[in-house]
């Protein structure tokens, strides 16, 4: 039975499963090293991956500054990160939830099962989808848009923003970002936003103008850094590099970016210090 109900997430044979409570079947799910300890947010061994990969397990880190906007999330707009729980009270499985700023979806399971550009839509504060493996996916969210509470197949699913949003990037774009090829979903790049430099009102966009000094490392070349100056408005910083033109769009809460760097389509998300 306990098999069955791994089978039902979509946990792969080789992950460990997803449970807040130890059990027999975690002790005997996949390898680990002697180091490897039980956490709450599900059994994971970040001392077994490489740092991209960890990152890339953990999903999208908050922003550590502070928000200048007072209000909430409205309902309606779902942008941005979420953790989730799927199961009652005797089994649960944790992960998180993408929203990206084009639409794109994508959820994580902390055992490394993923899914991405399942469909789902938005009626008033109800959203509706099929994630593949998982099933049928409703969803209602509260008026302050932070909460979620609903269905995935028959399970119960509750989901919590990770981050609130904000005025502009220049409140958040500062930190290490992790982008992959849309694609191949590869990681391919590191951004780093070393700082804001410049910062003004603009009467001509009606918005901020900001600068951001910027550091762009590609994985399989780490000893090459492509220093840049962008310039932002809104959630958008644009510039250009040695390597071609830079678009980078984020989510409203920070935790999320699209890019086109050159050609390449690219997608991502902070990265925990």
């Amino acid at each position: 039975a306990a098999a069955a109900f791994a089978g039902a997430r979509g946990c792969s044979p080789r992950g460990w499963r997803l449970t807040l409570q130890r059990s027999l079947a975690a002790d005997r799910a996949g390898p680990r090293c002697a180091a490897h300890r039980p956490m709450v947010l599900g059994w994971w061994c970040c001392c077994c991956r490489s740092k991209e990969e960890n990152a890339r397990l953990k999903g999208p880190a908050p922003p550590v500054q502070r928000s200048s906007l007072k209000g909430t999330p409205p309902a309606t707009n779902i942008t941005g990160s979420w953790d989730v729980t799927v199961g009652g009270n005797d089994e649960q499985w944790v992960g998180f939830m993408c929203f990206y700023p084009d639409g794109t979806a994508f959820m994580s399971y902390y055992s490394g099962w993923t899914a991405r550009a399942w469909k789902y839509e938005i009626v008033g504060n109800a959203i509706t989808g099929n994630i593949m493996e998982q099933g049928q996916w409703t969803c209602s969210v509260d008026e302050n848009g932070t909460t979620g509470t609903g269905r995935l197949g028959p399970f119960p699913f509750e989901m919590n923003r990770r981050s609130k949003f904000y005025a502009n990037a220049s409140e958040y774009a500062v930190g290490e970002w992790q982008l992959w090829t849309r694609e191949l979903q590869e990681a391919t790049v590191r951004l780093n936003i070393v700082e804001v430099t410049e910062s003004h009102e603009s009467k001509a966009a009606d918005a901020t103008v900001f600068c951001v000094r910027s550091e762009t490392i590609y994985l399989n070349a780490p000893d090459t850094v492509h220093e840049a100056e962008l310039t932002g408005i809104g959630h958008s910083l644009s510039g250009s590099t040695k390597i071609g033109k830079v678009n980078i769009q984020f989510s409203e809460d920070g935790t999320l970016v699209l890019a086109q760097i050159g050609p390449t389509q690219l997608e991502g998300w902070r990265m925990y210090a």
